[in-house]
C-alpha cells in the first residue's frame, strides 16, 4: 500500500483506540482529530489513493479521431455513423488519471525510475511522506479513477450505426477541503502554526468514490442529409453493476485546536454512507457479493457536419462501399454519464446534525479499527445513544455527468484542428464529480499513422496549461494528456496515461474496415443456359 495511504489510514485508526472520559456526544466528550469530521476525510483519501491510480478522464487524443471507432462512444455516440470505419472491433483500452491541488512532488525531487524500480523515494515532513502538501489558502480538490474498456464492436449500415461496449470504471473525488483540515491531515495535530486558532467552515466539503462495470448499447442515425448539410444523432443506454461506493458530506464545522493533545469541536454536521468490498469485521479484502447495487445511465449527442461535397446517391452493394463524408468542419454537443446506481447490499448510512465533542490524548489512541469498529465508535462519540445516527441500509450514488462541446476543423484531408469543452456538474446529494476541461488539439491522421498534441486547461486554471501527446500506429494507440510532468518539467500534481489495441487496419488478417476500401469482387466462370445447345 502507498505510504501516504497508510498514513491517512493510521490517522483514522488513532482515533479509535480508547473511549474518552465520559463518553457520549454532549458536554464536549468524545474523540476527534483536529477538526469536526476530520476522521471522514482520511477514510475517503484511503479509497482515493489506492494503488490502482485512476482513469484517463477524457482521452483527448483518441476520442476526437476519425479512426476512434468505439473509442468515440465516451465522447459522443453520434460519432459512430460519421466514422471512417464501417466496422470496428476493439480489444481493450486502459487509462489512468490523477489530478489534485493538495499533494504534490517537487520537480527537483522527481525521478520516474524511482517509481519503476521501487525507490529510493523522495521524503517530505517529519514522517517522510512521498508527497509534499500545498499550503495555499484555496480549498483543495482532486480526482482519481480507473478506466478499462473491454471488448467492443460497432457496425455502420448506411444511415444507421449500432454498437456494443463493455467497461470497468472507478472514479473518486473530493471537493472544498479547507486548507487547515488538509494541513492537519498531513501534519497531524502537532502542527503548531495552527494551534490556538478557531476555524469555522460553512461551505460543504464533499468526497466520494464509486466503482462499477457497464455494458453499453448504442445507436446512431444520420437523420438529415441535403447537399452539404449532414446531421446525425446518437444515444447509448448502459445498465450498471455497482461494485463499491462511499461518500462523505461535511456541511459545517466549527473547531479550535489548543495544542497537540486537545482540540474542541463546537459544532459539526456531517453524513456518510458506504457499501464496500471488505469484511466489515476485520477489513479483509475482497469480500462478496460482487454486485452491491444496480443502476442505469445514458449518453446522448448530436453532430453537424459541413461536408466538402454533396452526399452520394449510389446504391450500396457491400458494406465497404459506404463513403466517408469528408467535411470542412464538424460541431457536436453531447451529455455523458447521466445516471445512478442504487446500493442495497452491505450498505450503511449515517448522519450527525449539530454535534460537539472534545479531542484528548492524541498519542494514546492508535489502533487499527475495522469498519464496524469505526462506525460503532463514531456513533458512540457523536450520538446520545447507540444507533441514533443510523439513517438506512441503502443509498443512491450518481455518476459524474458531463456536458461536452466539440468542434473539428479540417485544414486539409490529413490535418485537423480540434477544440473541446467538458463541463462537469453534479446531481443529488451523493456523487462523484468529473473536472471541467478546455482543450485545443492539432492532429495529423492517415490510416496507418496518427499523432496529436492536446493542450488543455484543468478546472479554469488558465495559468498552468497541460500539454499532452497521442500516437497511433495501425491498430495500437497510446497517449497522455499531461506529458510535462512525466518528464519532470513541473511539480508533480497528477498523472495521465492511456493505451489500447483494436483489430482494424490489419490487412494481413483481412480486417481492414475502412469505408471505401473494398477488395475486388471475385467472378466465377459459370455456364449459362442456352437452348441452342440442345
Amino acid at each position: 500500500m502507498h505510504r501516504s495511504c497508510r498514513r491517512f489510514y493510521c490517522i483514522v485508526s488513532r482515533m479509535l483506540k480508547d473511549d474518552p472520559p465520559g463518553g457520549g456526544a454532549s458536554g464536549f466528550t468524545g474523540c476527534l482529530t483536529g477538526n469536526s469530521g476530520i476522521f471522514l476525510i482520511p477514510v475517503i483519501l484511503f479509497f482515493l489513493w489506492l494503488p490502482a491510480p485512476s482513469a484517463g478522464q477524457y482521452r483527448l487524443g483518441i476520442s476526437q479521431s476519425n479512426y476512434a471507432g468505439t473509442c468515440a462512444l465516451h465522447l459522443n455516440p453520434a460519432l459512430m455513423v460519421t466514422s471512417r470505419y464501417y466496422m470496428d472491433f476493439h480489444l481493450f483500452t486502459f487509462g489512468s488519471f490523477v489530478e489534485n491541488d493538495y499533494l504534490f512532488i517537487h520537480r527537483r525531487d522527481y525521478n520516474p525510475f524511482r517509481f519503476i524500480t521501487g525507490g529510493p523515494y523522495p521524503s517530505y515532513g517529519e514522517s517522510g511522506f512521498v508527497t509534499d502538501v500545498n499550503r495555499s489558502l484555496d480549498d483543495k480538490e482532486g480526482i482519481v479513477g480507473v478506466y478499462l474498456e473491454g471488448p467492443s464492436a460497432m457496425l455502420v449500415y448506411g444511415k444507421h450505426a449500432f454498437g456494443i461496449s463493455t467497461a470497468f470504471r472507478s472514479i473518486s473525488s473530493f471537493r472544498n477541503l479547507p486548507v487547515d483540515m488538509a494541513v492537519f491531515l498531513y501534519e497531524a495535530l502537532d502542527y503548531y502554526p495552527q494551534h490556538d486558532l478557531r476555524f469555522i467552515h460553512l461551505k460543504d466539503a464533499r468526497a466520494g468514490s464509486l466503482m462499477w462495470s457497464e455494458i453499453g448499447l448504442s445507436y446512431a442515425w444520420n437523420f438529415h442529409r441535403n447537399k452539404w448539410e449532414y446531421w446525425s444523432a446518437g444515444i447509448s443506454v448502459k445498465p450498471l453493476l455497482g461494485m463499491s461506493a462511499i461518500y462523505v458530506n461535511i456541511h459545517n464545522v466549527d473547531y479550535y485546536v489548543d495544542n497537540d493533545t486537545v482540540a474542541y469541536v463546537y459544532d459539526v454536521s456531517f453524513d456518510y454512507g458506504y457499501s464496500l468490498p471488505v469484511d466489515y469485521d476485520n477489513n479483509d479484502y475482497p469480500e462478496g457479493p460482487l454486485s452491491r447495487g444496480f443502476g442505469i445511465s445514458a449518453d446522448a449527442g448530436v453532430i453537424y457536419q459541413k461536408t466538402e461535397r454533396g452526399h452520394s446517391t449510389v446504391v450500396m452493394g457491400r458494406l465497404c462501399e459506404q463513403r466517408f463524408e469528408h467535411y470542412r468542419y464538424r460541431a457536436g454537443l453531447s451529455i455523458l454519464d447521466l445516471g445512478y446506481i442504487r446500493f442495497r447490499k452491505k450498505a450503511d448510512v449515517r448522519e450527525f446534525i449539530h454535534r460537539n465533542t472534545v479531542w484528548l490524548d492524541w498519542e494514546d489512541t492508535v489502533p487499527e479499527g475495522s469498519v464496524n469498529e469505526i462506525t460503532a465508535k463514531l456513533d458512540h462519540y457523536f450520538s446520545d445513544f447507540p444507533g441514533q445516527s443510523a439513517r438506512g441500509d441503502q443509498f443512491t450514488m450518481h455518476l459524474p455527468p458531463v456536458v461536452s462541446l466539440q468542434f473539428d476543423w479540417a485544414v486539409r484531408r490529413e490535418l485537423y484542428l480540434n477544440g473541446m469543452v467538458f463541463f462537469g456538474f453534479s446531481i443529488g446529494h451523493t456523487y462523484v464529480k468529473r473536472p471541467t476541461v478546455f482543450a485545443f488539439t492539432p492532429r495529423y491522421e492517415i490510416p496507418k499513422l496518427e499523432f496529436s498534441v492536446p493542450v488543455s486547461m484543468f478546472e479554469f486554471d488558465w495559468k498552468h496549461p497541460r500539454i499532452g501527446l497521442f500516437f497511433r500506429h495501425h491498430n495500437f494507440f497510446i497517449g497522455t494528456d499531461k506529458i510535462g510532468e512525466i518528464f519532470g518539467l513541473s511539480d508533480i500534481t497528477g498523472f495521465d496515461l492511456y493505451f489500447g489495441i483494436k483489430l482494424n487496419l490489419s490487412k494481413n488478417i483481412r480486417m481492414s474496415y475502412l469505408k471505401g476500401d473494398c477488395s475486388p469482387r471475385k467472378y466465377f466462370n459459370i455456364e449459362t443456359f442456352d437452348y441452342r445447345n440442345f
